[in-house]
């Protein structure tokens, strides 16, 4: 403001959050995708993120 208190001048920021949105949406798809695994192979045995060697021995067993 001026010495009459008129607006001389406006300030913004922006920040620019798409590669983040990108990164959640991948994120959130992966999550998704591997949940409908688990919810359609019942007898799949997950442990800290990767699947137990009885089920590993079942599909080698399979293929």
């Amino acid at each position: 403001m001026d010495e009459a208190g008129e607006v001389v001048g406006v300030s913004l920021a922006v920040i620019d959050i798409t590669a983040r949105k990108l990164a959640e949406a991948a994120s959130q798809l992966g999550k998704t995708f591997y949940r409908r695994i688990g919810d359609r192979v019942p007898q799949a045995g997950w442990g800290q993120g990767v699947m137990s060697a009885s089920v590993l021995d079942g599909i080698e067993k399979v293929a």
